[in-house]
């Protein structure tokens, strides 16, 4: 297992190149399926990977006008950003649960990077090989409903059965953070790079105003589970569209 110090000397780098990103794409879902091989069974999942696959022409000719601002964010490290902080939306005029669902789960426009963990130099890892990646984007959620104010001691909390009738009387969607990817090569896993991955993703979620993380974690995935847990995420109730077979999982930040 490799040391403390050679995570320490990982080096996280923006994704530079579309094809940089299809290679991380590709490394991500192979470490996921790979921990939960049932993934590839989930409509929902693949999907996603579908979506991936038809937008990345799209991807392709505007590479440079929807990446450069991620790439720019990644330089100027965790804790800063030239970004704005995101605007609250009014919640949809109807009164569907579909149409709700439809409008948190839309990703944000130019709120999201995508990181490369490449290894130390002399680490037994093929050139050019990954050891970890993270993708952060942002969604919506209706504003107060999954985070509570605690009092100053205890700070924010999580609540995991927000009311129906809270939900549509909320005053508007909120800008929330959203992990869509977090993973690390066997061989890494269990040595604290996935835990510097987050921070980053959660300290950069922070300079973009967010008050909460929130991401999807199939409810196989034991260890993933485990992992967030143990960093302060918990259940709550899911309206970005995943359905059962997957948690949303939130904390406050």
């Amino acid at each position: 297992r490799p040391s403390s110090s050679a995570v320490a000397e990982v080096r996280l780098e923006p994704v530079q190149s579309v094809w940089e990103l299809w290679s991380m794409y590709a490394f991500a879902t192979w470490q996921i399926v790979d921990e939960v091989p049932s993934m590839m069974l989930e409509r929902i999942y693949v999907w996603n990977l579908l979506g991936r696959f038809i937008t990345f022409p799209d991807v392709y000719n505007n590479w440079e006008r929807i990446e450069t601002c991620a790439v720019d964010e990644v330089t100027l490290g965790p804790t800063s950003t030239s970004l704005d902080p995101v605007q609250q939306l009014p919640m949809p005029a109807s009164t569907s649960d579909t149409d709700l669902v439809d409008a948190c789960s839309k990703l944000l426009d130019y709120y999201g990077l995508s990181i490369i963990a490449r290894p130390p130099a002399g680490s037994n890892v093929p050139e050019g090989a990954y050891v970890g990646a993270v993708t952060l984007r942002a969604k919506r959620l209706p504003e107060g409903c999954h985070i509570r104010d605690e009092d100053a001691e205890n700070g924010p909390a999580v609540v995991c059965n927000p009311d129906l009738e809270a939900i549509y009387e909320a005053e508007g969607l909120e800008g929330v953070a959203y992990l869509e990817t977090l993973a690390v090569d066997r061989a890494w896993r269990g040595t604290g790079l996935a835990e510097r991955m987050l921070s980053f993703a959660e300290n950069k979620s922070r300079a973009w105003g967010f008050r909460a993380m929130s991401l999807h974690v199939h409810r196989d995935n034991w260890g993933a589970l485990t992992f967030y847990n143990r960093c302060g995420y918990e259940a709550t109730s899911d309206w970005l569209g995943y359905g059962d077979r997957f948690f949303l999982l939130l904390k406050p930040l």
